[in-house]
């Protein structure tokens, strides 16, 4: 699952889709991986996101818009928030720092 999620990182994946990789239900794939790695499925996906987000930022020169929708974000205002709340810094002043 987490290599699922990992290579779908362009999109949001949904409960569903990762239920029928592993031929369960959605409810029993999410308290499934929450047992396993100690965290929900999307709680993963969006820890992974930000740390591509910061991974691009640091390296490319790519803008944030480009950053966020590279990341399956289409609202750049949305993007910057949800890295700011979980990264302490708006995805510009990380650049800088």
């Amino acid at each position: 699952l987490k290599d699922y999620i990992d290579q779908n990182l362009e999109r949001q994946v949904q409960a569903k889709e990762l239920a029928k990789v592993i031929f369960r239900s959605p409810d029993y794939c999410q308290k499934l991986f929450k047992k396993e790695f100690g965290m929900t499925p999307y709680a993963y996906q969006l820890d992974r996101k930000m740390t591509r987000a910061k991974m691009l930022l640091a390296n490319t020169q790519m803008s944030v818009g480009e950053i966020g929708a590279s990341l399956g974000y289409t609202d750049l205002h949305y993007f910057s928030n949800i890295f700011e709340a979980k990264c302490g810094l708006r995805p510009t002043a990380y650049r800088k720092k």
